[in-house]
């Protein structure tokens, strides 16, 4: 079921942002014999390249990219191999592991369930038919819970070695797997104050207070250590220069290190030493320029407004956009089993079993760092929540209706049904999916934009409106991939002033048509006014310009352009005029 819908929607969408500098990068390494360092250097952990990408284009001879996010003719044909690597390697052991998973503690029935319902969900679908980070994060994110709860069940030496190892590869798939960090904080401090509770009759005196911050901050340490190696090692213990870029003299008065260590003798020997000796892991460097990306900021949009460093409720607004019925359903059902546990029985946290609390817990200080982040790039972001909520519903249902096999079985095919209901109901760009609580895919436009729904992938469907549409066209396109080598034949408006007379049609991605990446100017707002004539999928609408109420309002809108100095204009890509 989910090897079927990821390949025929990685065949019928078009390569998007990030696939294009995955790409790019993945050939120079293939090339090299050697990880391109402008991965790491743009943030981007390069577990999900080396495992999906490598493999695919191990036989591609590639030359030089000047610029790493603009694609060339022929990537259409490239990505194809690595975006089945991606359903393959980190989408199906999800899928598989989950089985396993509640298998054991459910039963076949619950595990067929949480499987099917994982399978079929439109966001773990988006993810599996593009070849990004998102769906390896949320494999190894997952498998880092796991670990995480195998550890805290049963607290031995192989197991704390595999749990620290989990939690490295995880931070080498996505960053963001950094929020594991405190996870495993938190739980070493419970499991060893449990342990000295249970050990002890009386009173905890001051002493074993001591003892207990030593032992813990010992073995944080120790699994820091071991977590820091693992994820080096997925870097192939690569580095990138020395650990403080610049000399001592050349440091900025803003610099990390001034404001840690100041100025005197003492800090200028330490910046030296770290300029002169000491070399900066890859890893340090990835995650060092994700802190600096959250400073900056990043364009973000959200039910027509805009904003640089975003809102705390953008994730959770995503997600009741677009999580299906039945993922919404499971979310309020926990919630309200959560309240019920917290109120009426007063469950105590030594009562839970270490799986559920784990993934409560994991999953709570994930949403809460999501929230507190300026950057609101979109719902991907969120994806290792799904996994969790599917784990943890499906196992508390069956716990409250064990024993009642023809409900259970009742409930489970009326999950399964709703969800392939949903994932079906936008045929093959899972992307664009939106439920219908909030209006429907077709309204989705309104409510997000950028990779939530507009991520550069419908030019596919761009030219299957050219084929009986041959008219000349003008397009105004967010993405990274060449039209042309998907057969579009287009005006580009972003190379050079255009003639709103001289071409039949104006085709605009909805991320542009909605004002996001324009710098406040919302250039096209006239024309977002007026009904699109047609649509290349829900990512590009197209208007007919022989509409003199159409025209007019496209030439308002060209007109601030030029002033306007889109973020995007380093990816013009160059068209050619009939």
């Amino acid at each position: 079921m989910f090897l079927g819908q990821t390949w025929h929607a990685s065949r019928a969408t078009s390569i998007t942002f990030d696939e294009t500098f995955f790409l790019g990068t993945a050939l120079h390494t293939v090339r090299d014999h050697k990880l391109d360092p402008r991965l790491v250097a743009a943030g981007v952990a390069p577990v999900p390249v080396i495992l999906a990408y490598l493999p695919a284009l191990a036989g591609e001879q590639g030359a030089e990219r000047s610029n790493l996010w603009l694609g060339e003719m022929g990537d259409a044909q490239k990505i194809l191999r690595p975006r089945m690597m991606t359903a393959i390697v980190f989408g199906l052991p999800l899928i598989i592991t989950m089985f396993l998973v509640v298998d054991r503690r459910c039963g076949f029935l619950a595990a067929t369930l949480a499987a099917g319902l994982l399978s079929g969900s439109p966001t773990i679908l988006a993810s599996g038919s593009l070849a990004t980070t998102d769906l390896a994060f949320g494999t190894a994110s997952f498998l880092a819970v796991l670990a995480t709860a195998s550890w805290l069940d049963r607290p031995d030496q192989t197991r704390f070695v595999l749990w620290a190892a989990a939690i490295g590869i995880a931070i080498a798939a996505k960053y963001s797997g950094v929020f594991l960090l405190p996870v495993s904080g938190l739980f070493l401090a419970w499991k060893e104050w449990a342990l000295l509770v249970g050990r002890r009759y009386g009173p905890i005196s001051s002493h074993d207070w001591r003892r207990l911050s030593v032992k813990v901050l010992g073995k944080y340490l120790a699994l820091l250590a071991l977590a820091a190696g693992s994820c080096w090692f997925c870097h192939l213990l690569q580095t990138s220069g020395a650990l403080k870029a610049v000399p001592f003299d050349q440091t900025a008065e803003y610099s990390p290190w001034i404001k840690l260590l100041g100025k005197g003798p003492i800090a200028e020997a330490v910046m030296t030493f770290a300029h002169e000796w000491i070399p900066r892991p890859s890893p340090v460097e990835g995650i060092f320029f994700q802190f600096q990306h959250s400073g900056w900021g990043h364009s973000a949009y959200l039910m027509g407004n805009f904003s640089k460093f975003g809102w705390w409720y953008f994730f959770p607004c995503a997600f009741a956009f677009k999580s299906t019925p039945v993922e919404l359903a499971i979310t309020l059902f926990l919630i309200g089993v959560g309240i019920r546990a917290a109120i009426i029985t007063r469950l105590h946290p030594g009562r839970i079993d270490p799986l559920s609390l784990t993934v409560v817990v994991s999953t709570v200080i994930f949403c809460g760092l999501m929230i507190a982040s300026p950057l609101n790039l979109g719902q991907r972001y969120i994806l290792p929540v799904y996994p969790l909520l599917i784990l943890l519903g499906i196992d508390q249902l069956v716990r409250k209706i064990s024993n009642r096999p023809v409900v259970l079985a009742t409930i489970a095919a009326g999950l399964l049904a709703g969800q392939v209901v949903s994932s079906r109901s936008v045929s093959s760009d899972f992307l664009v999916y939106f439920n219908s609580f909030c209006g429907g895919t077709s309204h989705g436009r309104w409510l997000l934009v950028d990779s939530s729904l507009d991520w550069g992938q419908g030019l596919k469907e761009l030219k299957r409106f050219q084929d009986d549409h041959p008219e000349r066209l003008a397009l105004k396109y967010f993405g990274t991939a060449l039209p042309q080598d998907y057969g579009v034949r287009a005006f580009n408006v972003d190379e050079a002033p255009l003639d709103v007379d001289s071409v039949r049609y104006f085709a605009i991605s909805a991320t542009y048509l909605q004002g996001d990446y324009t710098l406040e100017v919302d250039p096209f707002h006239p024309l977002r006014q007026l009904e699109a004539d047609a649509k290349a999928g829900e990512s590009i609408l197209i208007y007919d310009l022989e509409q003199p109420d159409r025209r007019k309002a496209l030439a308002a809108s060209l007109a601030k352009l030029p002033d306007s100095k889109t973020s995007g204009e380093f990816l013009r890509w160059t068209s050619w005029r009939e």
